[in-house]
Formats: structure tokens, C-alpha cells, sequence
């Protein structure tokens, strides 16, 4: 009897693997700014906050101006948009997000530099993030080194 129970619980773990869907887009974290522009009118800031586990965005449209907009992650087939809501009317309503990463080598080191681009009718965030991989590093040395 245990030898059912345990293949059932087996068997429902692959079938959710399997059925589970594998759409992660991680946008969490401080991004730097390219470009804001809503309403066609371009918009001076620094960095835009997102925050995954409250599924906001924060950033400045003037020194003394916060901008908040939650938003929603969603998948047409493949292709993810996000729906975004606040009380700015330029940031309400779907946005495709374009996501794009490039590497950049120079001889000291390797980043990752991340852009991300948020595009409406009327309105555009163009934002990049830049990542620096974890180096491997050894724990014991190697045969034959000092």
C-alpha cells in the first residue's frame, strides 16, 4: 500500500513539472534610466525602482514628484505585456516589455548590461540594468600549484 502512495505522489510531481509554466521574467531590483517619456514628453530621472514582491514601479517624475504604478505580468503565446495602473494617465494600460541582454568584455572583467524597454502607444520606459557574474572561485588549490 505505501509502495501506490509513494509512486502516486511521484507521479503527481512530474505531471506539475511538466504542466508547470515556465515563464520567470525577473525585473526586480534598481534600474538605471535611458529614457522615460510619457505623453510624447520626456521626463529626467536617475533610476526606477521595480519591486516583484509588491508589483510596483517607483520613480521621479520631478525632485518632488514620486510616481507609483502596480502592475501585472502577461503572456500573449510566448510574448509577455504588462498591465500597468496608476494615478499618472500616461502609465495606465498594457505595455510590451522588450527584454535584451548584452555582453560586455573588457580584459578585467566580464558585465552583463540588461535593457528593458516598456513601450504603450504614447508612452516609453527604456531602462538597463548591469550584472557582474559571480567569478568561480577555488577552494582548493590545484595539483602542481603553489
Amino acid at each position: 500500500m505505501k509502495k501506490i502512495y509513494v509512486f502516486i505522489i511521484i507521479l503527481a510531481t512530474l505531471l506539475f513539472l511538466i504542466i508547470y509554466p515556465k515563464h520567470n521574467l525577473d525585473l526586480g531590483g534598481t534600474w538605471f534610466v535611458n529614457k522615460i517619456q510619457l505623453n510624447n514628453e520626456n521626463i529626467d530621472g536617475s533610476f526606477v525602482k521595480i519591486d516583484d514582491w509588491r508589483k510596483t514601479i517607483f520613480f521621479e517624475k520631478d525632485h518632488n514628484h514620486q510616481i507609483i504604478a502596480n502592475f501585472k505580468i502577461k503572456y500573449d503565446s510566448i510574448f509577455p505585456y504588462m498591465i500597468l495602473s496608476s494615478k499618472e494617465k500616461s502609465l495606465n494600460g498594457k505595455f510590451d516589455i522588450k527584454k535584451d541582454t548584452i555582453i560586455h568584455s573588457d580584459v578585467y572583467r566580464n558585465d552583463l548590461i540588461i535593457n528593458l524597454k516598456l513601450i504603450s502607444k504614447k508612452s516609453c520606459l527604456s531602462l538597463y540594468k548591469t550584472i557582474q557574474p559571480n567569478k568561480k572561485t577555488e577552494n582548493f588549490p590545484k595539483r602542481g600549484r603553489p
